[in-house]
């Protein structure tokens, strides 16, 4: 009984002497996991060059600025079954991120680069790119992705091991 207790005590104490440290290092390492956000479409073509500048425009700043995306990508066909494909591509921390408010960032962008009001310069061309979009946009697909940061490459680097490893045994 006596060594059963001096065995908890001492796990206890060896646990409080440790716990900054472990919650100080889990602090510092990387998300184990992230979320991907892939919105696709189809374009063809021969609409591109209505649709990209909008898209570019008045659609992609909204994420690029956004504080909470840590990556993003605008993607384009370049090779396999669909030539059409567009996707626009945003990683997240956590979930929660993904519905989180741009905020200022993105209010200071659209406030400087107002869209075209019927009767200004450049309105006509905005319009027919806008409906462009529109129709192609009207059948886009939003699909949620997570991600393990172990088996991620970034920038070149592995985030984890290369490989399936076991777990060791604790003895």
């Amino acid at each position: 009984m006596k060594k059963t207790l001096l065995l908890a005590v001492s796990v206890c104490l060896t646990f409080a002497l440790l716990a900054p440290a472990i919650a100080e290092a889990q602090e510092d390492e990387e998300p184990e996991a992230r979320y991907v956000v892939v919105t696709s479409f189809k374009v063809p073509y021969y609409d591109r060059d209505k649709v990209v500048p909008f898209v570019v425009d008045r659609v992609l700043p909204g994420t690029q600025l956004n504080p909470n995306v840590v990556t993003a990508r605008l993607l384009f066909h370049n090779w396999g079954s669909d030539a059409a494909d567009m996707a626009i591509v945003a990683e997240y921390e956590n979930i929660e991120d993904i519905h989180a408010e741009c905020g200022a960032p993105c209010e200071e962008y659209y406030e400087a680069n107002p869209s075209p009001e019927e009767g200004e310069a450049g309105y006509e061309e905005f319009r027919e790119q806008q409906k462009a979009f529109d129709k192609y946009y009207a059948r886009h697909s939003d699909e949620i992705y997570f991600t393990p940061m172990e088996e991620a490459v970034v920038e070149g680097a592995f985030q984890g091991t290369v490989g399936y490893e076991e777990e060791e045994e604790e003895m």
